[in-house]
């Protein structure tokens, strides 16, 4: 879908069928000779995962702009900003303008002045793909939220960007648990169906119908799930491992737990689990909660 409505927060622009148009202006006063306005456009669209396609065209070497995701904890996705043609980078919010991840590429030489490039952004789970031109860029991992799309813009000259599209994913849920029918069980009846509420495509380990290792199927879906369910009851390696994983990965993790188990290990007891009954209220219980947990990670905008 095309994506036109844009309201202007700072600076100024020109916001017409879906054409931004930056329009730099010299700040005055006690301001450093040369400086700019600081210019920012928002959108109405809430975006989480997904493909996002725009075309841009800077007038000035020293021009440029960045794709804001997850607006309030930003992720950058910057085009001619900085000293690369292309990054993606994130802030510490806990230390201000102290950069917490940052990975970027390419010459700012390469970029030639009144040029039309076409950008692409993917984000499948915390698998975060830029491309320009059709050529792969850069790759990050960062767990996204959904929020409004936004552009910052820098410099000395006008930016132009222009036929913004939004391809939405359905989000997934990838789920780890010991496969006997016991939990088979939970899987069907109680997680299936909760995530089915949400319009969440559920997976797990054995859905696999490759002929690679296993262990590489499960990493890769890990990264590309939106969120990972997993049921820690008994004491298994493989699932454990899994978990350590997804946490390691910044992913959104829910616990599930029978509370016939008195105590969790020590490395899982302080995360927030949902325990529950194999009984008839414990279900009811469980998928109530459950549901509650997803209600957070996917807010409805």
């Amino acid at each position: 879908m095309d994506v036109n409505n844009w309201v202007t927060l700072n600076g100024t622009t020109n916001n017409e069928k879906g054409i931004i148009q930056y329009v730099p202006k010299k700040l005055v006063g006690d301001t450093e000779e040369g400086a700019y306005e600081f210019c920012t456009v928002k959108s109405d669209h809430f975006f989480k995962e997904g493909e996002l396609s725009f075309d841009i065209k800077i007038s000035s070497e020293n021009s440029g702009a960045q794709l804001i995701l997850c607006w309030g904890n930003p992720l950058y996705i910057s085009f001619n900003v900085g000293s690369s043609a292309y990054s993606i980078h994130t802030y510490n919010q806990q230390q201000e303008q102290q950069k917490e991840s940052s990975r970027s590429s390419g010459s700012k030489d390469s970029i030639k002045v009144g040029q039309t490039y076409k950008v692409k952004v993917s984000v499948k789970g915390s698998v975060i793909k830029y491309f320009v031109d059709n050529v792969e860029v850069l790759e990050s991992v960062y767990a996204t939220f959904k929020s409004a799309l936004a552009f910052n813009f820098y410099g000395d000259d006008e930016v132009i960007i222009s036929n913004v599209k939004v391809k939405d994913y359905k989000p997934k849920a990838f789920v780890v648990m010991q496969f006997t029918e016991r939990f088979n069980e939970l899987y069907e009846g109680v997680i299936k169906p909760v995530c089915d509420e949400f319009q969440i495509e559920v997976i797990r380990a054995d859905d696999f119908h490759t002929n690679g290792f296993i262990i590489n199927d499960i990493i890769n879906s890990i990264k590309e799930a939106s969120v990972i369910i997993a049921e820690i009851t008994p004491d298994n390696p493989n699932v454990y491992y899994e978990v350590g994983f997804a946490h390691a990965s910044n992913k959104h993790v829910i616990l599930l737990c029978n509370k016939d188990r008195k105590n969790l290990p020590f490395d899982l007891s302080g995360f927030r689990t949902i325990f529950y009954n194999d009984s008839i209220s414990g279900k009811d219980r469980v998928e109530a909660t459950l549901a509650k947990h997803l209600e957070n990670i996917f807010p409805i905008s």
